[in-house]
């Protein structure tokens, strides 16, 4: 297990925004919220809406990629990592909300 966490550590996934975002939200959820409210919420289109809004808005204005004329903006790339980030958000709070059920059971 420690080495599990040393590995999210140095490999740098830990402090990618979206991955910490979800955990900030899965930390956040674990403690105040019960089983049937986090299951609504994952099931609300417009918590999903949201979340994909952020990972939009990250990806095309502060993590921008460039074709390789360094001018234009690779959009196809920049939609793969946005689906990405969607994908952190989401497997990153579920995690952060399972740890705070661990703990406190």
């Amino acid at each position: 297990m420690i080495k599990g966490l040393m590995a999210l550590f140095t490999s740098g996934i830990i402090f990618h925004p979206m991955v910490m975002l979800g955990i900030l939200f899965g930390l956040i959820e674990g403690i105040w919220l019960d089983l049937e409210q986090i299951l609504a919420l994952y099931k609300n289109w417009a918590f999903a809406l949201l979340v994909i809004l952020v990972a939009l808005l990250y990806n095309f204005t502060l993590n921008q990629r460039f074709l390789d004329d360094g001018v234009s903006l690779d959009y196809k790339q920049m939609l793969k990592h946005t689906f990405t980030s969607v994908v952190a958000f989401y497997f990153s709070s579920i995690c952060g909300g399972l740890f705070i059920n661990f703990i406190i059971i």
